[in-house]
This record gives C-alpha cells, structure tokens and sequence, in this order.
C-alpha cells in the first residue's frame, strides 16, 4: 500500500495535524477538568513531583517506554490499558455557555481487538486491527462501524515500524473502498513510545511526525476525547448516504432546483476543469522539491502556503445546510445491485463507483414503485463542472451548428456531416445518443493540506523517522516544457487539489459495448458512437476519454432481440473545447491506456516539421521565429483525430480478445484454432497493457500495417474485413502526418474529411454482403441480468456478482482483481466448453484500466500556438 500511495502525503508536526486534522480540537479547560474529573481519580494519570518540585504527568500503565518482558507480559497486554483510558475520558461531560449545543459522547468506542478479523463486503478480506475506534458490538468488528483503526509495535526498528504503516494503510484502504458513506478516514499507529497520526481523503493523505506519548500524555487525552465526542460527520461518515443492515445504501439527494443550474460560458475552453487561482496558488507555490543523500530518510517538498487559519468547515458544509432543508426537499434511492466498481490501492483519487437505484420513501421504508435508475458517485476536482452543466454546455454548441439555415462552412466535407445530421439536431432527436440526466448533487469538498505541511516521498521504504530534509535542492518542475515519463515514481508533481463529491442519476440502465453479445451488435452501437463523436466535432468539442466502459447500449427490455440497441456516450468528465484557448493549464494524460491515442501515450506528434534550411539567407538574422514555430509544433495537444483514434483501438481489442471464444466451427482444425489462438495471446498481450508507456509493439501497430497479423489470428468470417480496419488505421495515420506538416492541428475544418472517412468504415463493413463476421462472439455467456428484471441482489455492496459486470475502470486497481483469465476458467468450467490442446493459458489480458493522470506541474499550456507562427491565427468552426 506504501508504494501504491506514495507522493499522495504530507507530514506536519503533531500540533499542526490536531489543529488542521481531527475532528474537532478540545480546550485546554476540557482536558484539565477531565484529568481532575476523571483521570486522575480513576488512576489513570498520576502526578509526579520530581526532587526539584516539578510536577509531571504519566499514564499510571506506561510509566516508560513500553517493552516485552518475555514470561510476563506481550504486546497484546502492553498496549491493552488504552481501553481504560479511552473510557475514562469517555466519561467526561462537557460544559458549555447557556444556549450552545454541548459535545456528547458519541457511540464509538476504544476497543482492543488481537486476533479479531474485520468483516467486510470485500470478499476474502481478512485484515485484523490491534485497536480501533468502533461502534459495532462486542461480538462483531466491520469495516463500517470501524472509524478509526489503530495499530501497535512494541519494537521500534526500522523494519517493524514499515510494518505498521502498511498495516495501517491497509486498514484504511479497506474502509474507503467497502463504506460508500466514508469521506475520509483516520488512523494511529503506535511504535514502542511514540504515537502517529493518519488522515486520508481523496484529494490527499497526512501524517503527523511522532510523539512521545509516554512524556506528553495530555497530548493522547486530546486526541482521544476529539475521536470519542465528534460526531459521525467529523467523522468522515457521510450524512447523505445510510448504509441499510444488508449492505444496501439509501442515497439522500436533493430535489433538482433550476434557479441552481450554472451554465459553461461559451467559449470558454478550460473554465469547466480549470483550477480556480485560489487552488492554482496552492499548486504553484510548492517550493524546490528535497532530496536526501541517506537512502534512508524521507524525501520531502517544501511547504505548503500558509493560511489566515486552519478550521474543520465539515459541519459548516453538511449539517449546517440540512438544517435549513426540509425533508420534502430530497430524493431518497435504494441501491439494487452495482453495475461498476473497483477495488483501489489507493485512497486518493476519483474513486467511481455505479449503481442500479429505485426510488425510496423514507417514512414507510419501502421501495417506491417505478422504473429503475442508474446512480454514478465518483470524487472530481474542487473546481471541475459537473457532468450535467458540460453536458448542457455541449448541447448547446452543437444545436448552434445544426439549427443554421445553411452550412455554416464552406468545407466541402464539413457540410456533408452538415447535411447529414441537421435534421437530427434540429429535432433534438441526436440527445438520444446521450444519457438522459435526471438530477445530480454536488457534495462534500475535501481539505486542502494542512498550511505548512511538507509532502513526503519513500513511506514504504526503509525510513527512519525524522522528516526532515537532509539533501540538495532540486530546480522547480514549473516552467518545464518536456514531458515527464509516465513511469517516473517518486516527485511527480501532482498538485494536492481538493476534491468534491458528484452524484448525478441516469434515466437509463445501460449495458457497456464489452457486454454485447456479437460483434454485430457492438459494431451496431460503436456506429452509433462515431455519429456522437461528429456531433462532439461540429460542437467544437474533444471527448479525450474513448473507452469500453464509457460507450454503452440500451433499450428497455435486455432481453428483446427484435429491438435495436441504442448507443450512448457517457462520461463526458474530460471533455474540452477544441481549440485550446490561451491560458489553459497544461492537462495529464487522460483516458485508457488500452484505447489511448498513439500521440497522447508517445507525448508527442508522429510527425515534427522541419524549417526549410535551404538558400543563401541568413539564419542568424530570424530572430529565432523559425526556431521558435517549430518548437511549437513539437508540443501536444488533444484533437478530434485522437477520439476516433480511440474508436478504432477499441474495435480492435473487442476482435481480437475474443479469438478464443469462436466456436471450433469458426476454424479448419483444431490445430489451427490453437495456432491462431496463441499467436493472438502473444500479439495482444504486447499491444493492450494498462500502462502509461508506449510500447513499441503498440506503435508499430499503428504505424505499420496489422492486417498480416489480423488475417492470421481471426476467423476467416473477420479476417475478409481486415483491410477494412487496415483503411481505417491508414486514414488515421495519414492525418496525424498531414496535420502536423501542413500546421494545421488547431484548424477545425480539417478534421471534417477524417469524420467522413471514418464513417465510411462502418457504412461498407454494414453495408457488406457476408454478414457471418456479425455473428462474431463478443460475449460467450451473458451475464447481465434484464434491466426490467433487477431485483434486489444478495450481494448489493461494492462487489460485482458476476463476471460480466466491468471490473476496474477505475484509478489503480487493487491486487488481486479478477483477470479475464480468472473468469475465463470460471466461464469455461461452468459451460463445460474445452479449448483445443495446445492452447497456452491465458495469462496475458487483464482488464482495461482507467489510469489515474500523473499530473504536471502550473505551467502554461504549451499546446496554445502548436503548428503555427506567431502570425497565424487560430482557425476554428466558431471563427467560420
């Protein structure tokens, strides 16, 4: 977990973490009444006086430094006496001036807990806490019912305090990911004397530097009484989300008020994702970054800005606003089944989840009859646009380009798209091609760091525990221009930007494109997606994120194969404005590296112009203008090429990874499926990988022919279309060439011929007169219930009940994820169906990934003057 999680840290001192951290900080009053009170009649706490008349404080059970005496005492019993003072403390009452609102107790308690293994949704969980923080009663532990784990080292070396952090780490990863209604998270780690502090959110972790709880007790007493009289709330559980005895979520939204919606500007390119300058400020005041000569000490950032002050604005956020609500104000779901999920090694993140929802009535405490509904809970940035404003915003550009009179260019192929879509953006008939969006909810915003803290590098390596700084400065990464490899581990700048939640409910149950049945079927609705992605171009807008999981199919009833299934774009997160507009920010790598344009994973064009270096003039008299033009052309940027680049990855992958599911049928012998059927293993493994990294095999793939290699793997019903795809590959590749040579990247216009070719593909591959390759097998065994048909599930938490629900389209999937090799041999043993000897296990493909975007550092958007001069003027449909 350490390495998985590492660079998401901050570390600040112990005072600095209550003050900023904890659910609330008690008065110094408080504690001293609670020692006269409590602790120090319950023998908790004794006063010493030492020889010069000092008075001390000790904990009458950790007198010093705690240690194992073998024959007397382990470690269990050492740290056991933190039950009986966490309960005398939670004895304590608080006194308040008349007519505020006291702390009371709350119902969490201090509990040990050796040996005892936490239940959990996740299936085959079986982590164990030392201690925690609980409300479950005395027979049960749960993730949901832990709010804070604890976890205890006699030992102080090096090696055993790894050992708690990762166990610690662990702890809390479970609880994020099995708890829907978890916001963040704390923790506590114990080694020998000293006492750690953990906070983990989407946005980013923090972690005190240790202190001496045997010679600072008050310190543990504060602590303690914050965890024992927070509230849920301050707690990290989300008031808007009640988890239901089993394992259900009811989900608590508010009812949609018009007055409310917020508009994207038009012709704003970047406003909807673009950091505010509050937040910018927060990125670009990162001092140098650290480095330390001993290998052994943390690596640590500079500081984070201080603020005016450090607050808990939770309350202010949550209950505060429900106060003034009332209840007829909100919408009440009940979770049936999730239809997409994962499983993080991580905490920090979008962290999406998705769920098929009814309507629920809380009064009565059932389920209220109606169709069924498609509920998405995903953490997006503080000052990102909703879903639902940017799909509206695109809405809007594209019915500007349909509802002329006349085609608004003069390019001959952008008026045939014109011409072909016009009716359908007049009627609006094209919306169908988009899920319908009932209402959505913006909620809680994480922290941002705590001002001063230093974010820390290497908590999984062997470290000791001061955090300070020991080695050179290394130059700040604003200002660079070269991209920074994917694969770089340690100081990627990834600036800590406050998260937000964002629930938004789907009119429609949808299946993903992976789950059709036939090639037929998937090609029927990626035809459908290209008719989307036109309209995304005629609107001036790049989708950035093609995938598997985020083109989907509908209609009503699954199972009714005399209806058609509809296509539908979804996740339009990363959607932009085409073309950038000055004073973008520069974007990461977005999408699925399985479907990711060859460009975007390269992190540079296929083509670099060169100058004209011929001629007798004279190159020192150019004041660097050529020079300078063709460095502008070496830097990036996200085009409509690259969506329709990911189209045909995606076709690509839907063909060949399900070589082996064709029938024998589909094949001369068996030997020959075998042959086809390894050779195919071996070529996609090299080609499809969930990595950042453009591997080589990948781009000869693209810049080479792949029709040899097609002919050979696939059914021959498929491989008599192979020069179909090689067409399509072609025409792709001769745009990225074109584009960069003639400077014409940011020119609209020219991306029209590319639509229109494109469509070609799928009108001659429908149109064709052997129709055996529709019957191609996509899915060999349906697995995903009837949208009519979704009831209440047995196993309704995080964790899909079937193979066919999509594993993984998340940040960075945890260990342990089912591999299609994994559900192939379930597949396999449960239909009874044999592959042919000689065929290798499937050990190559798992899942595609969404992969979480290393980010850059504040610099200025080179992408802004690519592929032109100084001189030239950008060229947009806007500007026609």
């Amino acid at each position: 977990m350490g390495h998985e999680m590492d660079g998401d840290f901050v570390t600040c001192s112990i005072d600095k973490f209550m003050r900023c951290y904890l659910p609330f900080l008690p008065l110094d009053n408080d504690i001293n009444r609670c020692l006269d009170e409590h602790l120090i009649p319950d023998n908790i706490i004794t006063r010493i006086v030492d020889k010069a008349g000092q008075e001390s404080l000790l904990f009458t059970e950790f007198p010093d430094t705690p240690v194992i005496v073998v024959g007397k005492k382990n470690e269990m019993q050492i740290y056991s006496p933190l039950a009986d003072i966490a309960k005398s403390i939670g004895n304590y009452s608080f006194q308040v001036p008349a007519g505020e609102k006291p702390r009371t107790r709350n119902r969490f308690n201090y509990r040990n807990a050796y040996n005892s293994t936490i239940k959990s949704d996740i299936e085959g969980s079986n982590h164990k806490n030392d201690g925690c923080f609980t409300s479950d009663p005395d027979n049960i532990l749960s993730t949901w019912g832990t709010a804070v784990p604890v976890e205890q080292q006699v030992r102080a070396k090096h090696e055993d305090r790894l050992d708690n952090i990762e166990k610690i780490l662990s702890a809390n990863v479970q609880i994020m990911n099995d708890d829907v209604r978890r916001m963040f998270t704390y923790g506590i780690t114990f080694d020998a004397d000293e006492m750690r502090l953990w906070y983990h959110s989407r946005s980013h972790s923090a972690v005190s530097v240790p202190f001496n709880f045997v010679k600072e007790p008050l310190k543990l007493v504060k602590i303690f009484m914050s965890f024992l009289f927070a509230t849920d709330v301050e707690l990290g559980y989300d008031p808007m989300v009640e988890r239901q005895e089993d394992g259900h979520y009811i989900f608590k939204i508010p009812r949609p008020k018009p007055t409310e919606s917020t508009i994207l500007p038009s012709g704003d390119a970047s406003s909807s994702h673009s950091a505010s300058s509050s937040l910018d400020s927060v990125s670009s005041s990162l001092d140098n970054a650290s480095s330390s000569s001993d290998d052994n000490a943390l690596s640590t950032d500079s500081n984070f800005p201080s603020t005016d002050s450090d607050s808990h604005p939770i309350e202010e956020q949550l209950s505060v606003k429900e106060q003034q609500d009332a209840p007829d104000d909100y919408q009440y779901y009940r979770t049936v089944r999730v239809l997409s999920c994962y499983r993080s090694n991580k905490i920090s993140g979008r962290m999406p989840r998705v769920w098929v929802i009814e309507p629920y009535d809380p009064v009565t405490k059932k389920v209220i009859p109606g169709d069924q509904l498609v509920l998405k809970d995903v953490w997006i940035e503080k000052s990102a646009q909703t879903e639902r404003v940017i799909q509206t915003a695109i809405f809007e550009d594209i019915n500007k380009f349909g509802d002329c009179k006349a085609p608004p260019t003069t390019d001959p192929a952008l008026k045939i798209i014109w011409e072909q879509l016009k009716d359908s953006i007049q009627s609006r008939e094209y919306k169908k091609l988009f899920l319908t969006i009932e209402n959505d909810y913006t909620g809680f915003t994480s922290k941002k760091p705590a001002s001063g803290s230093k974010r820390i590098w290497g908590l999984h390596k062997p470290v000791e525990t001061s955090y300070k700084s020991t080695g050179t400065t290394l130059r700040k990464e604003a200002g660079q221009s070269h991209p920074i490899p994917a694969s770089t581990e340690t100081n990627i700048h990834r600036p800590f930007i406050p998260k937000k939640q964002y629930r938004i409910i789907y009119k429609e149950v949808c299946r993903t494109v992976g789950e059709m049945r036939t090639l037929g079927e998937a090609i029927d609705v990626l035809q459908h997606i290209h008719t989307a992605l036109q309209l995304f171009y005629c609107g001036g807008w790049v989708h950035r994120d093609i995938s598997e999981g985020n083109i989907l199919a509908y209609r009503q009833d699954f199972a009714d194969d005399s209806k058609p299934w509809q296509g539908k774009l979804m996740d339009l997160e990363y959607a932009r404005r085409f073309p950038p507009q000055f004073g973008d920010t520069q974007e990461p790598k977005t999408g699925t590296p399985f479907f990711m344009p060859t460009e975007i994973l390269f992190e540079r064009f296929l083509h670099h112009p060169l100058p004209d270096r011929l001629g007798i003039s004279n190159p020192y008299d150019n004041n660097d203008t050529e020079e300078e033009t063709l460095d502008e052309a070496r830097h990036l940027v996200h085009h409509f090429h690259h969506d329709l680049e990911s189209l045909w990855w995606l076709i690509l992958y839907l063909i060949t990874s399900h070589v082996e599911d064709q029938p024998a049928a589909s094949w001369p012998d068996s030997n020959a499926q075998a042959a086809a059927i390894n050779a195919c293993r071996i070529w996609i493994r090299r080609i499809f990988q969930n990595t950042m990294q453009l591997s080589s095999e990948r781009h000869a793939c693209f810049i080479q022919s792949p029709k040899k290699k097609l002919v050979e793997i696939l059914p021959k019903s498929v491989a008599v279309h192979a020069r179909h795809i090689e067409t399509l590959r072609k025409d792709l590749f001769d745009s990225c060439i074109v584009c960069v040579r003639n400077n014409r990247i940011l020119d609209h216009d020219f991306y029209a011929t590319l639509h229109v070719r494109s469509g070609w593909f799928f009108t001659t591959l429908q149109g064709s007169e052997q129709k055996d390759w529709r019957n191609y097998v996509i899915n060999p065994k349906e697995t995903t219930p009837n949208a009519k048909s979704l009831t209440t599930s047995s196993n309704p938490s995080n964790a899909p009940s079937d193979p066919g629900i999509k594993v993984g389209q998340g940040d960075t999937p945890a260990a342990g994820s089912k591999s299609l090799a994994a559900i192939d041999s379930v597949n396999a043993k449960q239909s009874g169906q044999l592959k042919p000897a000689g065929i290798q296990s499937k050990e190559c493909l798992p899942r595609p990934v969404k992969m979480q975007p290393l980010k850059r550092g504040p610099e200025k958007n080179p992408n802004l003057n690519q592929g032109r001069s100084k001189n030239d003027s950008k060229r947009s449909r806007h500007d026609s």
